[in-house]
């Protein structure tokens, strides 16, 4: 994988407001090579080579001025190109999809004081996005040429009310809509169909608590719950190939807890815990028959949802000093499934990350690693014929960072 995100934010201040302009220009590059089925068998390897581009542009304006009314306005568009070729050797079947997508948002977000402790608020964003794909298909019988296209107006409403219980405790409530865009499927697919998978759509509701101790430290506490229409379900299938498909409804709910406190000197404590149930409520689809090779019809409702651990949490010791700063964390999840029929499982695991930064006149350079004591977990992981073939998470690795500001 080869990722490279470049950014560069501009700011200013007017009497009322301040404006910024981001232009950002993101590319990501992976490259495989796998055997198809893990085994000494000389079925063929399974090889993908992926290349995008996106350039974006966001210029908000965001309110200042004292008073009952806070506001912020923005303009966002982005054009994004995607190449991808997946052969799976066994099978010996190529594909070549090329995917382009424009899109643009205009969002806008109010919160009014009707008291000096109660505050309402109301926003909305209006997203467009267009797409157009084709994909070649080849293989020993056949030789395709499909094409997909999506165009689609989003209106996304958000709703907000917080109350002030004293002048150290806050409480919130929201209720929002989100979606995610259709997309295409380019490791597999034979036809116009199966290229494309719709959007999803959700409503989210959240209720919780702001707590501020005497001592400086803050207590978070909130419950949430999800509906989704149409969710986007990413099923792994034997040579590394993905497949999104819609699933009719699915539901989750759950509470996060957040702690952070100064031990002095420069060092503080966070803490952060979560527990979700997020479970497909009507999942009718195809799935993958190992033995025939075709996808043949499935209903998996009531299953849990792939790559959605019940139990996740989070400690971390940091040291802000003048100079450096340094923080050490670790990072735990429960077990979850990988495959939307639950039968391949991944068990609960811990990853441990540091960073140490250092400024540098207008600069800083920060040291980091990840995984730090190399735990191995996976990232993926698919029934085949022979058996469970997997893909190793990401490894212990190091990074060097350097941001400046001016």
């Amino acid at each position: 994988r080869r990722t490279s995100v470049t950014a560069l934010e501009y700011g200013t201040s007017f009497e009322g407001f301040d404006l910024t302009a981001i232009t950002g220009l993101t590319t990501f590059d992976r490259d495989f090579v796998l055997d198809f089925d893990g085994s000494p068998l000389p079925l063929g390897v399974t090889e993908m080579d992926v290349g995008d581009r996106t350039i974006s542009q966001e210029v908000r304006l965001t309110s200042t001025s004292e008073g009952s009314l806070k506001w912020v306005v923005g303009l966002n568009a982005f054009n994004q190109d995607t190449d991808a070729d997946f052969n799976l050797g066994a099978m010996s079947t190529d594909r070549h999809t090329e995917i382009d997508q424009i899109g643009a948002a205009a969002y806008g977000f109010a919160e009014y004081a009707l008291a000096d402790r109660l505050r309402v608020g109301a926003g909305l964003r209006v997203d467009h996005i267009s797409s157009d794909a084709w994909q070649s298909f080849t293989s020993p019988l056949a030789k395709l040429r499909y094409e997909g296209s999506d165009s689609s107006t989003t209106v996304l409403p958000k709703l907000t009310l917080a109350y002030d219980l004293s002048d150290s405790t806050l409480v919130h409530a929201s209720y929002a809509r989100g979606y995610m865009p259709a997309g295409y499927n380019y490791g597999f697919a034979n036809s116009a169909d199966s290229l494309t998978y719709a959007a999803e759509y959700s409503w989210s509701a959240e209720i919780g608590v702001k707590q501020e101790f005497a001592n400086g430290a803050t207590l978070n506490l909130a419950a949430f719950h999800t509906t989704v229409k149409d969710k986007q379900i990413t099923e792994t299938i034997p040579g590394a190939a993905q497949y999104i498909s819609n699933a009719g409804e699915a539901e989750s709910y759950g509470i996060e807890a957040e702690l952070t406190a100064p031990l002095g000197a420069g060092w503080e404590i966070a803490a952060n815990a979560g527990w979700q149930r997020a479970r497909a409520t009507s999942f009718r689809t195809t799935s993958m028959d190992l033995t025939t090779g075709t996808l043949v019809p499935v209903d998996w409702s009531g299953n849990s949802l792939p790559m959605a651990p019940e139990t996740t949490w989070g400690l971390a010791v940091a040291h802000q000093g003048e100079v450096w700063r340094a923080q050490l964390s670790l990072n735990g999840s429960g077990s979850y499934w990988f495959d939307p029929g639950n039968t391949v499982k991944q068990e609960g695991f811990v990853t441990v990350d540091a960073e140490v930064s250092r400024k540098l006149g207008n600069g800083e350079l920060t040291l980091w690693a990840k995984n730090l004591f190399d735990e191995e977990y996976y990232s993926a992981a698919a029934s085949t014929i022979r058996g469970v073939v997997v893909e190793d998470g990401s490894p212990r690795t190091f990074g060097v960072n350097w941001k400046m500001t001016w």
